[in-house]
């Protein structure tokens, strides 16, 4: 299964320190598309279609629904994931992508929760990636086979964004 863990996009810098913000964030104008052109870059690296899986936080969720129109994503095949929180736990995740008949899935969630799944899956102690906002890890995993998982490509954002133009 190739399993794409995005970072979710994020508002402005000074949109983050409002506290409205804080409650109710929202990814401005700019910044939807810079990740539109995100979402364009994955599909010129290979994405043809499988599972969206997100987190139920209104980035991720605003980041995957930009995801979904762009790569065309089928409403069955777009799901909320608790256990893409920043508290979610490992384990669920993990049963969560086992369970699912693709050979692609694309999860949307958050750092450093995503960066701790990318070590769990390759192998590693501890985390050695740092995903920036709207950032893609792209891995090789056989579901039940922790540890075993292949680093296929790690994108910052900048790069998916040149890839999608």
């Amino acid at each position: 299964m190739r399993v794409y863990l995005m970072r979710q996009a994020a508002p402005e810098d000074d949109h983050a320190t409002m506290p409205s913000a804080q409650e109710h964030p929202e990814i401005p104008p700019l910044e939807l598309l810079k990740a539109r052109a995100v979402a364009q870059g994955l599909a010129r690296l290979g994405w043809f279609g499988g599972h969206l899986l997100f987190s139920p936080r209104p980035l991720a969720a605003q980041t995957a629904e930009i995801l979904a129109q762009v790569l065309n994503v089928p409403a069955g095949r777009l799901r909320r994931s608790e256990a893409l929180q920043p508290e979610g736990r490992l384990e669920h995740l993990l049963d969560e992508l086992s369970r699912l008949e693709t050979n692609q899935v694309l999860c949307v969630g958050h750092s450093p929760h995503l960066d701790g799944v990318v070590a769990h899956l390759l192998g590693w102690a501890a985390p050695r990636t740092a995903l920036k906002k709207a950032g893609v890890a792209c891995l090789e995993w056989e579901p039940r086979a922790p540890g075993e998982a292949r680093l296929v490509w790690l994108c910052p954002p900048k790069i998916l964004r040149r890839l999608g133009r």
